[in-house]
């Protein structure tokens, strides 16, 4: 009866812990996260495969990776994903970091360079460059996160450079955008380890904001 009585107790404690973790809301401190802070819809830090990212990146901002991948894992599990005016914002990163009517990355904060960079490995994807092509199937989470984090860093060299922990800042944020921009909801009937929908998911969210 006491083994029984503890199992349930230890079942319980097990439960109420997972509840609360689920219901932190933190504020986030990034330029582009949604005030409301949502607590995200369908996350699971599994779903993004680190070796597959590693391969979207160059080696010499492997050093980067690990910090990025935990930080981004950490925030979209606190934050959510991102809103429609969050995207916007990274969309006009986006042409001011790449368009020819924009500016360059000289000048934008690590933030900014992350969000242009998530956004840039979005529409890489629906254009079908990156550097697998268009495959919309298999592990495409961990495919735009590292497309994401190798932009991230070549906008910092190209801003003139700084310090490794700025490099890190645009690094962490072009992974925890690109994971907020796979929560979207409009990809969440398309997303999944072996979709073959998920390139025409990401081309419904993304083409409302080109």
């Amino acid at each position: 009866m006491d083994t029984f009585i503890n199992l349930a107790k230890q079942g319980y404690e097990t439960y109420s812990e997972s509840q609360s973790q689920s219901h932190v809301h933190k504020t986030g401190g990034q330029e582009f996260n949604s005030p409301d802070n949502r607590p995200p819809q369908s996350y699971r830090s599994s779903q993004y495969n680190s070796d597959e990212v590693r391969q979207h990146v160059d080696s010499d901002s492997h050093g980067f990776l690990d910090n990025a991948m935990s930080h981004a894992h950490r925030t979209v599990q606190e934050q959510g994903d991102i809103d429609e005016d969050g995207v916007q914002n990274l969309k006009n990163a986006h042409h001011q970091a790449f368009s020819s009517e924009g500016q360059g990355p000289s000048g934008m904060t690590p933030d900014s360079m992350g969000g242009a960079a998530a956004f840039k490995a979005l529409t890489d994807m629906m254009s079908g460059g990156g550097s697998h092509g268009s495959s919309g199937g298999g592990d495409m989470q961990s495919k735009l996160v590292g497309m994401a984090m190798q932009h991230a860093s070549s906008l910092f060299d190209q801003s003139g450079g700084g310090s490794s922990e700025a490099k890190q800042s645009a690094m962490n944020s072009a992974a925890t955008y690109a994971m907020q921009l796979m929560m979207k909801k409009e990809m969440s009937n398309f997303i999944g380890g072996s979709s073959s929908g998920g390139l025409s998911g990401i081309m419904g969210m993304a083409s409302k904001f080109m």
